[in-house]
Formats: structure tokens, C-alpha cells, sequence
């Protein structure tokens, strides 16, 4: 009986997720109840969740700040910002930079990059590199070298993850992101 209970309570979980990201991103739109937050506003929202869900390697000082690069979109810059200047991010002050370059990606723990750009990432090694959470936009972004990409389903956003680009980068996920994600390529990154 008790199992039951325990097994229903961690299904919930993913749920009860997805329905706070969804709030969180309506929170964020200037509380305009009778408009539908921006795909850019819930992406920002899921950005700012997946953090909290993703352990990177051991590494970065506890006082440098958390930095999020953006590729080739200001709007999802403008949402991150709005979402990060009341938030931290693992206890840490945040960063959103915007770049357009690969060379311009410095010491950034998450890469979103802009639709029609996830080909860029097959250019980028985790050699030399911190880790970094790469994240896209696009149809066959995972097949580009994305950790997780967004999708639209059924008019919501949603995502896909792949673990195989997750342990390339020394990323583990968390097994409840993994339940909410729509898709789940291979790999062993993940945590318990």
C-alpha cells in the first residue's frame, strides 16, 4: 500500500513541474491573465528550470556567477533576463550574455541557440571547454549535438533531451527532467 502511494506521488511529480513552468512563464508576462505568454517566455522559463535539474562537474567557484549565452535571439535574451533579475541559479548570481559567434561562447554552464543556428554546434567540442548545456530550438537539433531541444507539440512547447550529448559534456540529468521530456536519446547521463 505504501509503495503505491510512493509510486503515484513521484509520478505526479513531472506534472505538477510542467504545470509550475507553465505558471512561472505566465507569472513572467506581466501578469496580463488574458494573454498567452510568448513561446520565447516559457523557452526562458524551461531554461531557468533546467538548471536545477542538470549536475555539471565540479569546477566552477561558488562566486562566479551562473552564465546563460544567447545565440542570435534577443528576445529570449530580454525573457531570461526579466525571469533571472529576481532569481538565482544553484544559489549563484546570474549572467545572460548574447553572442553570435561560437567564438564569443566563453565560460557559459547553458548555450540556447536561436532557430535556424543548431548546425553551429556540430563545430563545438567539449575539449578544452567547461561543460555546457546546449540547447536548440529546431527540428533535429538532438542530431546537431544539442543536450535538449525545444519542440512544439500540440501548441505547447515542449522538449526532447539526449544523454549521449549530456555525457559528451560531463552533464548528468536529472531523472525527473528526463520524465517530462516528450523523447529521451541514449546515453547514461543521468541522475537518480
Amino acid at each position: 500500500m505504501m509503495y503505491g502511494r510512493r509510486c503515484e506521488a513521484r509520478m505526479m511529480l513531472p506534472r505538477v513541474m510542467l504545470l509550475g513552468l507553465m505558471a512561472l512563464a505566465a507569472a513572467f508576462r506581466g501578469g496580463l491573465a488574458a494573454e498567452a505568454p510568448s513561446e520565447d517566455a516559457v523557452r526562458a522559463a524551461y531554461l531557468y528550470r533546467f538548471a536545477g535539474y542538470v549536475a555539471w562537474p565540479d569546477g566552477a567557484a561558488a562566486d562566479a556567477p551562473f552564465v546563460i549565452d544567447v545565440m542570435d535571439s534577443p528576445a529570449m535574451a530580454r525573457e531570461l533576463r526579466r525571469i533571472l533579475a529576481s532569481h538565482s541559479i544553484n544559489g549563484r548570481m546570474t549572467l545572460v550574455r548574447e553572442v553570435s559567434r561560437l567564438q564569443d561562447v566563453g565560460n557559459a554552464q547553458i548555450l540556447y541557440v536561436a532557430e535556424g543556428r543548431a548546425q553551429l554546434l556540430r563545430e563545438l567540442r567539449p575539449q578544452g571547454r567547461s561543460a555546457l548545456l546546449l540547447v536548440t530550438a529546431e527540428e533535429g537539433g538532438l542530431g546537431d549535438g544539442s543536450v535538449i531541444n525545444f519542440l512544439t507539440v500540440d501548441s505547447n512547447v515542449r522538449f526532447e533531451v539526449s544523454l549521449a550529448a549530456a555525457e559528451r559534456w560531463g552533464l548528468k540529468i536529472s531523472a525527473d527532467l528526463l520524465g517530462v521530456a516528450v523523447r529521451v536519446q541514449g546515453g547514461h547521463g543521468q541522475l537518480g
